[in-house]
């Protein structure tokens, strides 16, 4: 499609992907977000490197790759676990199925509102392992859409045998995890397996999720206590620009299982609600790790970084309804205010 598209209109040129980079830089900033994992090409890679040889990036980007694209980068000198302080590449990033308002999301068993599918496969597994490979040969790790339970269970499958050709320790994950098989959860755990999720979707995904999966298989979907409880990495993030940026809309979904209006009164699945505590772990330590950065960034103590975010407002005192609205007063990264309201 993409090819199609670039016929009638061109690529954007490096100026323009600088450009918009700066926007969402700033917009990211205003909602106190320090950092980000991207998922982008070698393109936005070269605007942003060109932004911080000017010395206008300031926020830090983990930035992942698609697997054709890993040999390319090499060449020009851009390796896998390389980079600067504010920019570095760490993943390779796979697509494993669909997703579930598309019902391509793929499944054990067939959709409950249409048994005529389990959803989309969109590498068959001798693919997927291949590419998890490739990144594991070039020194990466990876991280891969999966949003069925079958697609997880695939991924897991694959990098399990990837690893037995490259051992050694890995800072995987998988991105969404909507939908969790049960006997997958001990299966992240012993594989150290990142389950990185967007709590944001719940606001949106509750009721679709009950017609097309069933209350049955809703009792593993969006399961992100029970993954705490199961000894699994949780990580956070926004999914921008398909969710918006603003954190604390993942924040409020996480800890009240309510949409923005309060439905359901009591929360869907209340028992999978979060602790802030929990929630703000999953926005900050985890991906810290995943993107081998731990000893510098990730937590609030002596020796650390100071990426800060300052809140108007005591979070922790504060009736979850109200949190998505509080604003953000200063926006610290490596302690120079690059936000200020």
């Amino acid at each position: 499609y993409r090819k199609i598209i670039e016929k009638v209109i061109p690529p954007p040129t490096l100026e323009e992907r600088k450009a918009a980079a700066l926007r969402a830089q700033s917009e990211a900033l205003r909602y106190g977000v320090s950092g980000v994992h991207s998922c982008e090409t070698l393109a936005e890679w070269d605007a942003l490197e060109a932004l911080e040889a000017e010395g206008q990036l300031r926020i830090r980007v983990h930035h992942t790759l698609p697997p054709e694209e890993v040999e390319k980068a090499e060449a020009r000198g851009i390796e896998l676990g390389q980079g600067s302080e504010r920019l570095w590449f760490g993943q390779v990033k796979l697509f494993a199925d669909g997703t579930l308002g598309s019902a391509t999301a793929l499944l054990h068993t067939p959709y409950s509102d249409d048994a005529s599918t389990t959803g989309l496969q969109c590498l068959t597994m001798a693919e997927m392992q291949e590419r998890i490979e490739l990144a594991y040969r070039h020194g990466g790790d990876v991280a891969v859409h999966a949003i069925g339970d079958l697609a997880t269970t695939n991924v897991l499958d694959a990098i399990a045998c990837a690893r037995q050709k490259f051992p050694g320790p890995k800072r995987d994950r998988i991105e969404h995890v909507q939908l969790m098989h049960p006997g997958d959860f001990a299966r992240f755990r012993a594989m150290d397996v990142v389950a990185s999720c967007q709590p944001v979707h719940l606001h949106t995904d509750m009721l679709v999720a009950e017609k097309k999966w069933g209350m049955d298989r809703c009792r593993y979907a969006y399961a992100w206590k029970s993954m705490l409880r199961e000894g699994i990495r949780v990580q956070f993030g926004s999914d921008a620009p398909v969710e918006h940026i603003n954190p604390l809309l993942s924040v409020h979904a996480a800890l009240a299982r309510q949409n923005p209006a309060g439905e359901p009164k009591t929360g869907w699945l209340p028992a999978e609600r979060l602790t802030l505590e929990e929630t703000l772990h999953a926005f900050t330590a985890v991906p810290a790790w995943v993107s081998r950065k731990e000893a510098s960034l990730g937590a609030f103590a002596p020796g650390m970084t100071a990426d800060v975010t300052v809140f108007a407002e005591d979070l922790s005192h504060l009736a979850i309804e109200k949190l998505p609205a509080v604003d953000v007063d200063m926006t610290l990264v490596g302690g120079e205010v690059v936000f200020g309201r």
